[in-house]
């Protein structure tokens, strides 16, 4: 029993480990080929979100409406998983062959369940 919930805990720790949850404003909007680009800011903090783009039969079937810059977003935010984690030893990272980020931004590349697109879609609805 103490060894399932060990395991439990263990699991618990591992998937919610590095999400930051707060409110976020979006400043920008900006794309790839096949992503959206959301810059998003929070008192000192800065990020850019990436999500990918829908298909037009994907974007059919949500109901609910696009973000826009200056909005507020509630969002569960976490490290972008194809970011590298030797980002210190990287002069630039691009996502469909776009550079997105260089060496010296004050910002970091992350993702989250609360947007599908340009679309706001909390992940606790």
């Amino acid at each position: 029993m103490k060894l399932i919930a060990y395991i439990f805990l263990i699991s618990f720790f591992t998937i919610s480990y590095g999400q930051e949850i707060g409110q976020y404003r979006v400043t920008a909007i900006d794309s790839t080929a096949k992503h959206y680009l959301i810059s998003i800011q929070k008192e000192d903090f800065k990020g850019v979100i990436v999500t990918k783009k829908l298909k037009r039969k994907e974007r059919k079937k949500i109901k609910q409406n696009t973000i826009r810059p200056n909005e507020i977003l509630s969002l569960a935010i976490k490290p972008y998983w194809l970011f590298p984690s030797n980002y210190n030893d990287i002069n630039e990272y691009s996502i469909d062959d776009k550079i997105v980020w260089r060496k010296g931004d004050d910002f970091f590349l992350y993702q989250t369940a609360d947007l599908k697109g340009l679309y706001y879609i909390p992940s606790n609805e």
